[in-house]
């Protein structure tokens, strides 16, 4: 199965449901910023954007449909519609904003002093730590960094070296990957159809169509962007943040609690654990009392992995296709599964020093590989793999052996492998 671009689709999909794509952040540096939690993408923005992505596909299986019939001036027109309304997605991006600072600062050095430019870059920092969980931005603040030292010296060539550094490694994200993926289909497609290759430009459409699936697919996924907030919370607890830890972790719950209430039936309670921990969590902060802070500490990071679990378990749904799956293919739905409870199990060994949970967790691991293997139409290379998967637990549940952490953790990797076979 060619899945390139599938899994890259989530962290859009975190960006929406997270909130930032909604974000004006202010032009101050974080340092003076109160905390104040983004706004939430409105029902009305998600579906705004949800019709745009099936309007674009909408266009693009009319360019087929045009195509089949050999009329390419309709599928032209066609296609001209699409590469607008990608244009509208690609406009809601966090990274476009700040992209957008930053071509401003290079216009500015074009005819301006440095020492002009420089106060250009502040609000640049404050998009860029509105968006920090969702691109790269250490790598992203580091070159802009190296701007700033350069307009200090006035070095204005290093300077522009520098902003694009920024720009780049902003525009490689996996938020803009599958939308920038489908526009070049698109723009290939047109420049097949200009030198009279319809067959070609159709194959080009295909491709387009199979991202843009994916997109509207999974255009909210609020678990993902719970794990976003998670992480955030930890970080500013860890560094003495309390109240911006606080506020993350009140996102968090209301993301959580919103991921409970779409779950599929499987998950339901695992979403559900979440908050309630999270919410524990909240209140054990807003205490003030004295509280053990290794003890805190630990269940940040609990909390902050096994919604990751959870996360990823979504990323694996996106990258075989969800509605794919839940109608035709139960092996890779129950490899997924069994790769999230081997994850569990992996957390509850290690971190949460919980063998007996562990042992739970990878009992239903085993339950999901049996069912994999139950399957008469399976691979023969891919029976093999879960067989010695199944062998691996056998080995890990023998009477006086207690579930160690690494050897999870190769059995999770061993059912990623499983998963690429198909």
């Amino acid at each position: 199965m060619n899945r390139p671009n599938a899994p890259l689709v989530l962290a859009l999909s975190a960006l929406i449901s997270g909130g930032a794509l909604a974000a004006n952040p202010p032009a101050r540096i974080v340092e003076n910023q109160q905390v104040t939690p983004l706004r939430a993408i409105s029902p009305a923005d998600e579906a705004a954007l949800s019709r745009a992505a099936l309007k674009t596909l909408h266009h693009i299986g009319s360019a087929r449909a045009a195509l089949a019939r050999k009329d390419a001036s309709a599928a032209r027109a066609e296609l001209r519609q699409a590469d607008t309304l990608l244009d509208i997605i690609q406009a809601g991006l966090p990274t476009a904003q700040v992209r957008d600072q930053i071509r401003v600062a290079q216009s500015k050095l074009k005819y301006d002093d440095t020492q002009v430019v420089e106060p250009d870059l502040v609000p640049i920092y404050s998009s860029l730590d509105a968006i920090e969980d969702f691109a790269a931005v250490p790598q992203a603040r580091a070159h802009l960094d190296q701007a700033r030292a350069k307009l200090k010296t006035g070095d204005k060539p290093g300077a522009v070296r520098e902003l694009d550094a920024v720009d780049a490694a902003l525009l490689y994200q996996e938020a803009d990957l599958p939308l920038a993926a489908t526009r070049g289909f698109v723009r290939a497609a047109e420049s097949e159809l200009a030198r009279n290759q319809p067959q070609l430009a159709d194959a080009h459409l295909k491709a387009a169509e199979d991202n843009v699936v994916t997109y509207t697919a999974f255009v909210d996924e609020p678990i993902v962007a719970a794990r976003a907030s998670l992480a955030r919370a930890q970080r500013n607890y860890v560094a003495g943040r309390l109240d911006a830890a606080r506020v993350d972790l009140g996102r968090a719950v209301t993301q959580l609690d919103r991921a409970t209430a779409r779950a599929d039936a499987s998950v339901k309670q695992n979403a559900a654990d979440l908050a309630r921990d999270a919410r524990s969590l909240g209140t054990r902060l807003d205490s003030h009392a004295q509280v053990d802070a290794h003890a805190t500490r630990r269940d940040f990071s609990l909390l902050w992995h096994r919604t990751r679990a959870l996360a990823d378990r979504a990323m694996d749904y996106t990258a075989v296709g969800w509605n794919r799956l839940k109608t035709h293919n139960p092996v890779e739905r129950n490899l997924i599964e069994a790769r999230l409870y081997a994850r569990y199990a992996e957390i509850d060994a290690g971190l949460g020093e919980n063998p007996a949970r562990a042992a739970t967790d990878l009992a239903e691991t085993y339950r999901h590989l049996q069912e994999a293997n139950g399957a008469k139409d399976l691979a023969p290379h891919t029976r093999q793999a879960v067989e010695a998967l199944l062998q691996q637990i056998d080995t890990m549940r023998q009477p006086g052996r207690v579930p160690d952490a690494a050897q999870i953790a190769a059995l999770q990797g061993g059912i990623a492998g499983a998963l690429r076979t198909l």
